[in-house]
């Protein structure tokens, strides 16, 4: 028998999505197969790149998955897959970069001055929300790389926006482009971040 390094999923929780996943390797005794060389190179290529996307993976708690999966659906649920798709960047372009919180929950419920980053987290939507397919879908395109934001921090919808709000986005930000309900912007270009 072969020894041979697997991948084991353990828990469902994020139904497919290497980022969240609780993992864990297991040395096996694997009985040999009558393959033909090149498939047994394609499993072995295909076992190395499950376990190096699982070392690399950022992980990602059950209720960080959770949140993005209720603020994606509280923002976005109207709009179609890529309009979620978009929301669920902006989200994860934030924990990457270092003027926000390194986690989805800490970002999502940031809180500035006492305002809410996102609204929904101030009026309550994000716990009344249920998530849907489209959106669960949404989210596991965004964490497998899926990416339309051109590195968008922040997106607004300008109809349903305090008139302050939309003054501070046009003035201090610079605006990307829009899609759907919402208009992304970014920080203006870089030595002028504040």
């Amino acid at each position: 028998a072969l020894q041979k390094k697997s991948v084991q999923r353990i828990g469902t929780s994020c139904e497919q999505v290497m980022v969240g996943q609780r993992i864990k390797f297991i040395e096996d005794n694997v009985a040999e197969f009558d393959v033909s060389s090149s498939m047994e190179k394609r499993i072995n290529d295909l076992d190395a790149k499950t376990i190096s996307l699982a070392e690399n993976a950022r992980m990602m708690s059950d209720a960080d998955y959770d949140t993005l999966l209720h603020i994606v659906e509280a923002e976005a649920g109207t709009e179609d897959v890529k309009g979620r798709v978009l929301v669920a960047n902006v989200i994860m372009n934030r924990v990457k970069n270092k003027e926000f919180p390194d986690t989805v929950t800490e970002v999502v419920w940031q809180n500035t001055d006492g305002v809410p980053q996102f609204s929904p987290t101030y009026d309550g939507r994000i716990n009344e929300v249920t998530v849907t397919d489209e959106t669960k879908e949404a989210v596991k395109q965004a964490l497998e790389g899926v990416d339309y934001s051109e590195g968008a921090l922040f997106f607004i919808q300008k109809s349903e926006a305090e008139a302050q709000n939309v003054s501070w986005f046009e003035k201090d930000l610079k605006r990307l482009f829009k899609y759907g309900v919402h208009e992304f912007y970014t920080y203006p270009d870089s030595g002028q971040e504040s």
